[in-house]
């Protein structure tokens, strides 16, 4: 996967993320350190990047325009150094990959990781694992429950290992208020 760290991130995560045989570049290296939100989009889509982020304006802005593409992974917890953001982010881009690979928004806070699908192409849309069903809407949510002890291990390094995942789905108007998830 080919990330894009935003401003507030260590850069020393792209590091360590470039050191695990990942394609991770940070803003502030490639001299868009004062960029604006949209702009950085551009860039994530010029290059086929996924965005990773402290800030809750990239999933408004990709709300609004309707977009499919770039996803966005943003991170709401305080305090995690280098080597803790680039173990949470592997982790999370192993068990996500599907859905990272088709365009989602995502949010991890508190153990739990919270994502929404961008609105998918029709060639897209058929190739997410556990979104086949005619049944489900392609724009639902859906929240995942991270166990504590897989947090504990992502954060302290520990080897890795599946998140233990819980699911439940809400339909579209239960987050309608709220498009920054």
């Amino acid at each position: 996967m080919r990330w894009l760290l935003d401003q507030g991130l260590p850069r020393s995560a792209a590091g360590i993320l470039h050191d695990s045989k990942e394609d991770a570049i940070h803003i502030g290296d490639i001299g868009m350190s004062e960029a604006p939100d949209p702009e950085i989009i551009r860039h994530a889509l010029s290059e086929d990047r996924i965005i990773v982020t402290l800030d809750s304006d990239f999933h408004a802005l990709l709300a609004v325009a309707g977009a499919s593409k770039p996803s966005v992974i943003r991170i709401r917890e305080e305090g995690l150094k280098g080597q803790q953001i680039a173990q949470l982010i592997l982790r999370i881009s192993r068990q996500f990959k599907a859905e990272l690979d088709c365009g989602c928004v995502m949010t991890f806070h508190g153990g739990k990781i919270r994502y929404r699908l961008l609105p998918p192409s029709s060639g897209l849309k058929s190739q997410v694992s556990g979104f086949r069903s005619p049944s489900l809407s392609p724009i639902q949510h859906c929240c995942h429950r991270v166990e504590r002890s897989s947090l504990r291990d992502a954060i302290s390094g520990r080897p890795p290992s599946k998140f233990k995942v819980g699911r439940s789905t809400f339909p579209h108007s239960a987050h309608r208020a709220d498009p920054c998830i």
